[in-house]
């Protein structure tokens, strides 16, 4: 017959109650910095979107009022109140004609926060 007070081995008793818990609060930690990580990159290429979008909006807002596209995105400042943070995106704008919408694209400068491609 089985001694039922005698101690259980110990190499088990440090596996199961101290280990395992330290194993699964390390893998929840992970688990939530990894979905940190992916809501930050998500945050950031949707204020790259917005601010796309901002240029788009406000070059054919300018065309409509004025009936020619603005010749830089300093015209869409000055005139139509456009604001985009310069210290985080370079505004790629180039005119080809007053009647024919600009190429415009915006670019992060520090393309390491984005690593979510441009989705149409």
């Amino acid at each position: 017959m089985r001694n039922r007070f005698a101690r259980k081995s110990r190499d088990f008793f440090i596996l199961k109650d101290v280990l395992l818990p330290v194993a699964i609060v390390l893998a929840a930690i992970l688990i939530m910095n990894k979905g940190l990580d992916a809501l930050g990159m998500r945050t950031e290429y949707e204020q790259l979107e917005a601010a796309r979008n901002a240029i788009n909006r406000a070059a054919v807002q300018c065309y409509a009022l004025e009936g020619q596209y603005p010749p830089n995105v300093q015209y869409l400042v000055d005139n139509y109140g456009l604001r985009v943070d310069g210290e985080k995106y370079v505004i790629h704008y180039q005119a080809f004609a007053s009647n024919i919408m600009p190429d415009i694209d915006v670019i992060p400068k520090d393309l390491s926060k984005l690593a979510i491609g441009h989705e149409d």
